[in-house]
């Protein structure tokens, strides 16, 4: 699970440096809902993942600074959640169900959870005067 997560991030933080966020971020959607067409499931964690390379490039794109900072202190707990142990995901039949559609309340409360818990990350906060990286 560890290096699929760690590639979405890798894969939306490069796509966001060549591309506006927002379709990156819907093209990641996209990408899981093709998926579970087949055989494979939908996950929260690679939703976090790609939110989390993309928030990450955005950071990076408005605090250019921030790279000589984190060629020294960069870990990766600060700027993308933690998987969730154990999730399995939704098969398209119980994504169905239990989310809709990506226009779905219910979707959309949990992404919107996933963004909130990404900017509150260590790595997403202002930084302290004299240091360049704050994301806001």
């Amino acid at each position: 699970d560890q290096p699929r997560l760690a590639q979405y991030f890798v894969v939306s933080a490069a796509l966001t440096a060549l591309v506006e966020g927002q379709r990156v971020s819907a093209g990641g959607i996209l990408e899981e809902l093709l998926r579970i067409r087949g055989d494979d499931r939908w996950r929260f964690d690679d939703l976090s993942a790609n939110l989390a390379g993309i928030t990450f490039a955005l950071q990076l794109d408005t605090s250019p600074g921030l790279f000589s900072e984190l060629a020294s202190s960069f870990r990766v707990a600060d700027y993308s959640l933690r998987s969730t142990a154990g999730a399995a995901g939704f098969t398209h039949e119980e994504f169905v169900k239990e989310y809709g559609s990506i226009s779905d309340e219910r979707f959309l409360k949990q992404e919107d959870s996933l963004r909130k818990r990404l900017l509150a990350l260590p790595g997403y906060q202002p930084r302290p005067a004299g240091k360049e990286g704050s994301p806001r």
